[in-house]
């Protein structure tokens, strides 16, 4: 049986990345409106990304007006502060 392949090209699941604590205000979600594959996730108070959902586009960099987001071997991922 053969492993199915993520959006993020990863074979094994990724725990999500949580904005708490990299100083991302999640605020309109812009970046979660921008993302074509649903990586993004608002949770309310925080954003959350989910790099085997990440096909690696983009949007969301340019959407964020804080510059939080960055992509990291293709996928995205909170900047550190």
């Amino acid at each position: 049986m053969s492993q199915a392949i993520l959006p993020s090209g990863r074979a094994t699941p990724a725990t999500p990345q949580q904005a708490a604590g990299t100083g991302c205000p999640a605020c309109d979600a812009e970046c979660a409106n921008s993302c074509y594959n649903d990586a993004i996730r608002y949770l309310g108070a925080s954003i959350a990304i989910a790099p085997d959902d990440c096909g690696g586009c983009g949007a969301c960099i340019s959407a964020c007006p804080h510059g939080w987001i960055t992509l990291a071997d293709g996928i995205a991922s909170f900047r550190p502060r």
